[in-house]
């Protein structure tokens, strides 16, 4: 791994955000029926992007709103690498009520660097000074200002860290770092362009910030992530869900919007997505529910995504 200036980037977001000029943000969504796709997002039948984190609010639409609470974004847009999904992506930004850009992914097998090179060559213009791009495979609470000061734009890219000295999925990569990317052919940002800049003479720094990144492209990621916001007392049962009285709804557990849980179901640790139903006396544990589905009464679903891929109802909103 190419060796990273260290920058403590725990500062006043204020005070940072208007040392920087503006620039835009891009979310890499991944697929759920490609080569691309995440285990989970296969699994589902639905993107990562599209995963609830609390009762309001999907990994989209908080990556969203977490831009936006920067001066230094001036817009955001999330790369789709499959053209029939635009119009699911179209309704999960619909539901954020957020301004978000979709882009088209049109070159396969590019890797993230190549998603890069692409996108800034179809929308940057030339006084642009380069792009934040995020992973929606990854999760944390990070004060992403922290990389809009102009000492580290001056950088040819900047990593934001965790405090256990992990990439957290965010990183700026300044246009002289994306000139370095090919425009044909795969090319990864941390095992490729990385060395490139060091290669260059050029700077990467790394950006130490507060939380830990949680990886939610495995059905584990993802309850990790849930068990950690239920540590933090946040919402995870939606208001427009309905739980029979006599069900019970135990540990870390998150209910979507228009979910429903029959009598006497035991939902224990588990995730229960928008619109999905379980049966009378249907226990499911340490597993994920997909949008739309519907586990018949006195079901056990234990460990699991349930539901294979294309039986789920991808298109509940």
């Amino acid at each position: 791994m190419t060796p990273l200036d260290t920058v403590d980037g725990r500062s006043s977001s204020a005070a940072i955000a208007s040392q920087a000029p503006p620039v835009r943000a891009l979310l890499l969504a991944g697929s759920f029926r490609t080569a691309r796709a995440q285990p989970l997002a296969r699994s589902l039948g639905v993107p990562l992007a599209a995963l609830p984190v609390d009762a309001h609010r999907t990994v989209l639409s908080w990556w969203i709103e977490s831009f936006y609470t920067s001066k230094a974004v001036r817009s955001v847009t999330i790369a789709v690498s499959d053209p029939e999904e635009r119009t699911f992506y179209e309704r999960v930004i619909a539901d954020t009520r957020l301004q978000c850009e979709i882009w088209i992914d049109r070159n396969e097998h590019r890797g993230a660097g190549g998603t890069i090179r692409d996108f800034a060559d179809d929308t940057l213009d030339s006084d642009e000074h380069g792009i934040v791009v995020a992973e929606c495979s990854t999760f944390g609470d990070f004060v992403f200002d922290s990389l809009f000061t102009r000492e580290v734009m001056e950088a040819h890219a900047a990593v934001l860290m965790s405090r256990d000295r992990l990439p957290s999925g965010v990183m700026f990569v300044s246009r002289r770092a994306i000139e370095l990317i090919p425009t044909v052919g795969y090319f990864d940002l941390k095992e490729q362009l990385l060395p490139a800049i060091a290669k260059g003479g050029g700077r990467t720094r790394a950006i130490d910030a507060d939380g830990a990144p949680y990886r939610i492209g495995t059905l584990r990621g993802y309850l990790d992530l849930v068990q950690a916001r239920a540590q933090q007392r946040i919402l995870l049962i939606s208001q427009q869900s309905t739980v029979d009285p006599t069900a019970d709804i135990r540990g870390a557990s998150l209910i979507g919007r228009g979910a429903v849980v029959g009598a006497r179901a035991v939902v224990s640790d588990a995730v229960v997505m928008s619109g999905a139903q379980l049966g009378g006396g249907a226990i499911v544990a340490r597993s994920v529910i997909p949008p739309g589905a519907v586990v018949p009464p006195s079901a056990r679903i234990i460990d699991e995504v349930f539901a294979p891929l294309g039986t789920s109802g991808r298109d509940v909103r």
